[in-house]
């Protein structure tokens, strides 16, 4: 699956004097760009974390609003010392950003969509 993958330059938006540097990208109908994020145990320290990243997804997606080179934040979130209630919370709000959420130990989705469309943007 790794061959599907890209590894993207950094991100540059600055309207907003940030640059979002992410290890990994892939095509499908959007590009991607794939981080990951470890929360912490602690719930306020885990919401800073998960609210950074919504809202650098938020950025991302009004910065490269035209169809053609629409680009998306995609989260890989370590949930593992939170509750189901905190990860449909920050589903959610990542929904509202535009951010593509997948938990670390379910990327069974997440791969299928990588294969998926590797093999149709590779055809």
């Amino acid at each position: 699956m790794e061959h599907y993958l890209q590894h993207p330059d950094p991100i540059e938006l600055p309207e907003y004097g940030i640059r979002i540097d992410v290890p990994f990208g892939y095509q499908n109908g959007c590009y991607n760009l794939i981080d990951g994020m470890r929360l912490p145990e602690a719930p306020g320290e885990s919401l800073r974390e998960a609210g950074k990243r919504a809202m650098e997804g938020a950025l991302i997606w009004k910065h490269f609003g035209s169809l053609e080179n629409r680009k998306r934040l995609v989260i890989v979130g370590d949930f593992a010392k939170q509750s189901q209630e905190f990860y449909g919370a920050i589903k959610g709000q990542f929904e509202d950003s535009n951010v593509k959420l997948y938990r670390l130990d379910d990327l069974a989705p997440l791969v299928a969509d990588i294969k998926e469309n590797g093999e149709l943007h590779s055809a």
